[in-house]
């Protein structure tokens, strides 16, 4: 449980950001441009790790379906 205090300074700590992110320059780098670059690095990568599965029981893909399954249900 979060207390009256904790959220009020949590609240302020946003607000700060927000200001601080109000004044800076919009990103150079579109989306695009990012996911090229991290393909670049995958392309660096040695084939055999490439091919290897890091995760071969799919926790991380059946944890991803049970939480989009919560998103899914009506409320």
């Amino acid at each position: 449980m979060i207390t009256k205090q904790d959220w009020e300074l949590r609240q302020s700590q946003w607000d700060a950001f927000h200001r601080w992110e109000a004044l800076q320059a919009p990103d150079p780098c579109p989306a695009a441009a990012a996911i090229g670059d991290l393909g670049a690095i995958l392309d660096w990568l040695p084939e055999d790790v490439q091919r290897q599965d890091a995760d071969p029981a799919k926790t991380g893909i059946r944890r991803m379906h049970a939480i989009l399954g919560l998103l899914a249900q009506p409320r």
